[in-house]
Parts: C-alpha cells; sequence; structure tokens
C-alpha cells in the first residue's frame, strides 16, 4: 500500500513550491501598480522629487524594519500564519492609500506595506529553502525570485496599461492584492516543519557558527543589493545625462529588471548541477569584468549601459538568490529564519546606499571613476565568498 504520510508530505510540499511564488508575483504587482500610482500623482501635484523618493523609500525601511526585528514573531507565528498576514496587510496598506488622499498617510502606508511585505519575503523564502529537497532547493529558490521580478516588472506595465482611466489604480491594486491575500490563505492549511527545537538547524546557532557563515554572507547580500538596486535607481540618470534620450534612458531601468528576472531560475538551477560557491565566485568576476569594460568604454559609448543594466540586475539578483539557496543548504527552523532576516536587511542596506554612493562617485570624479568603483565592489564581494566555509558533508534531510 502506498504510504499516506509522503504522500501526504509531497502535496503539501507542491502547495508550498506553488503558491509562495503566484502569491508573490500578485502581492509585489499590487504593492508596485500602488507605488507607481502614488508617484505619478505626487509628480502631477508638484511635490517636490525629494518627498516623492521618500514614498519609496519609506517601503524599504519598512522591509528593513521586518529584517532587523521580527525574525522572533514569524518563528512563533509559523511560515504559513505569518506569509499570510505579510501579504493581507500589504494589501490593507494598499486600501488605506485608495482611500485616504493624503501625502503623510500615503507615506505611513509605504512604511507598512515594507513592513509587512519584509514579513512575507521572509516567511516565504524560508519556507521554500526548508521544504525544497536539497537537489532541487536551487531551482525553487530561483523560481521564487524570478516571481519577485515579474511582480516588479507586472506593476508598472500594468499602470501604463491603465493610462488616464477613471478607474482609480490604487482600487485596481487592492483588487489584485485581495486575490494574493486568497491564495496567501490556502497556505494556512498546509502542514509546516516544526520549530520548537532549538536555533541550531542542522549546522548549529553559535556565535561561532553565526561569524563563519551569515556574516561574510550579509556582506555579499549587501553588495548584490548595491549592485541591483544601485544600477536601476542610477543608470536611467547618468544615460540621460550622458546624452541618451530621455525615452531610452527610462527603459534602462526595464533592462536591469529583465535581467533580474531571467538569470535567477537558471542560477539556482545551476547551482543544483555545480554547486553555489563556483557560480558565486563565476559572478563576481563577470561583474569585475564588466564594470573594468564600463569604465574603459562608457565615455566613448553611453549605450553599454543597455548591457551593463541588464548584467548588473541579472548577476546582482543572482548572486543574492545563490546566497539564500547556501543558507538553506545550512540551517533550518529558527536558524533559517533569523539567517534569512539578516540576508533581507543587509540586501536592503545595499539597496538604499547604492543609489547615494554611486550618485556622490559620478558627481564627485566622473563616468569612468564611477564604473571603476564597482570594479572594487565586485572584488569585495569575491573576497567574502571566499570567506564562506566549504559546505558540510552531512546534509538535512530532504522531504
Amino acid at each position: 500500500m502506498p504510504n499516506t504520510s509522503a504522500l501526504h508530505n509531497r502535496h503539501a510540499l507542491l502547495w508550498v513550491m506553488i503558491i509562495i511564488p503566484l502569491t508573490y508575483v500578485l502581492i509585489l504587482t499590487a504593492e508596485l501598480l500602488a507605488y507607481v500610482d502614488m508617484q505619478l500623482y505626487l509628480t502631477l501635484q508638484g511635490v517636490s522629487a525629494f518627498k516623492v523618493g521618500a514614498v519609496g523609500s519609506a517601503w524599504w525601511m519598512g522591509v528593513l524594519i521586518a529584517g532587523v526585528g521580527l525574525h522572533h514573531a514569524i518563528n512563533r507565528a509559523g511560515y504559513g500564519l505569518s506569509f499570510f498576514c505579510g501579504v493581507a496587510v500589504s494589501t490593507i496598506g494598499i486600501v488605506i492609500a485608495a482611500a485616504y488622499n493624503a501625502y503623510w498617510i500615503w507615506l505611513a502606508a509605504s512604511v507598512l506595506m515594507g513592513v509587512s511585505g519584509g514579513v512575507s519575503w521572509i516567511a516565504g523564502e524560508s519556507w521554500l529553502a526548508e521544504v525544497t529537497p536539497r537537489s532541487q532547493r536551487g531551482m525553487w529558490i530561483g523560481i521564487f525570485q524570478t516571481a519577485v521580478g515579474v511582480g516588479l516588472m507586472l506593476g508598472p506595465l500594468l499602470r501604463s496599461f491603465i493610462g488616464d482611466a477613471d478607474v482609480s489604480a490604487l482600487w485596481i491594486a487592492t483588487a489584485v492584492g485581495i486575490a494574493a491575500s486568497v491564495f496567501a490563505a490556502a497556505l494556512l492549511f498546509v502542514p509546516e516543519p516544526s520549530h520548537q527545537e532549538s536555533d541550531g538547524g542542522s549546522n548549529g546557532s553559535t556565535q561561532q557558527d553565526w561569524n563563519r557563515y551569515v556574516t561574510p554572507m550579509m556582506i555579499v547580500a549587501l553588495l548584490a543589493g548595491l549592485f541591483e538596486n544601485g544600477s536601476s535607481a542610477l543608470f536611467p540618470s547618468i544615460a540621460a545625462r550622458m546624452g541618451m534620450s530621455v525615452a531610452q534612458a527610462a527603459g534602462l531601468g526595464a533592462m536591469v529588471g529583465a535581467g533580474a528576472t531571467l538569470l535567477q531560475t537558471p542560477a539556482g538551477w545551476g547551482s543544483d548541477k555545480v554547486g553555489t560557491r563556483r557560480l558565486l565566485i563565476s559572478s563576481w568576476l563577470a561583474l569585475m569584468l564588466l564594470s573594468f569594460w564600463m569604465a574603459n568604454e562608457l565615455r566613448a559609448n553611453v549605450h553599454i549601459l543597455w548591457v551593463s543594466g541588464f548584467l548588473f540586475g541579472g548577476f546582482g539578483g543572482a548572486i543574492y538568490t545563490l546566497v539564500m539557496i547556501e543558507i538553506g543548504h545550512r540551517f533550518s527552523a529558527h536558524a533559517l529564519i533569523k539567517a534569512t532576516s539578516a540576508l533581507v536587511a543587509a540586501y536592503t542596506v545595499g539597496g538604499v546606499i547604492g543609489p547615494l554612493l554611486g550618485g556622490w562617485l559620478y558627481d564627485h570624479s566622473g563616468a569612468s571613476n564611477f564604473a571603476r568603483a564597482f570594479v572594487v565592489f565586485a572584488a569585495l564581494g569575491a573576497a567574502s565568498t571566499a570567506f564562506l566555509p566549504p559546505s558540510h558533508k552531512a546534509q538535512k534531510a530532504d522531504i
């Protein structure tokens, strides 16, 4: 007779692997549709660029709050409830923004969406990393990251289709968020791993373990955020300053997003075949060579930013994906949630400081030295990756 317990576990695993990426596509589409609509509305109302930018920065500050301070709450509540609450509260944030047309309320709603979005990000990614079989973990985490990229592109694209329609884009975003919440609610009924064991997971959670594994991974994640988000924020502005048309420069942001979307699943699949360390080192070396090429050619041909934007977004996103896969190989239970929270926080910090640092470098030293700085950042990433210890021979049991 078939093993009903094993069959039940496989069905639960299938629900997790399908519902989490699908839900994330929907909730990020809703959030990005809301953000773009708020930014466009504020711009048309003559609000300063600083205050418009603050709405987007507020979301990242919310993600940082979740990454730094909420891993204990996620551990106590469990994956399913945390993921559902994150998606549902994000939707509530969109409802608040749609119902109240006031700048400070929109700012608060953005923080709320960032915190709740960070919770669903940490819970969903940790859950996938823990329950997927080791031989397929890379592919499924790559699919999750691809879902993130799809959501980041669909939101702005949907707003462009809405145009000047009478129906508020914020209410359309609310409808998409409600659909995401319905999918997330299905996970409340899916069995999940018990987190009553110690923080140790498969490899322990002592301070020595944290220093050996997580600290260098946080540095790598920070630099990945700097490459992916720093390039997406700065490349359009730099291209316009160097003579590219406004329409072409605006498209560079989409190129970064396309790279971040298309390269994640192949990176995850490749890690299952050849290992994460090899792909991490290869990605950093590719970014070093690409940055060196930019430093020597950018002033003569600004259009190389099309290639650079795609690959910066792709490799930057792939590096974060690979580090998350490595975390999934090494940790479980609360140790995994805590480590994932640390990676999300570090990646967010990189995304915040990247545009500021890159803009300062461009203003004070020009395009070539701006690109040379990225050579240094990639070298730091490769060095941090080199400090990662080899994976343990004893691996967690696959479900």
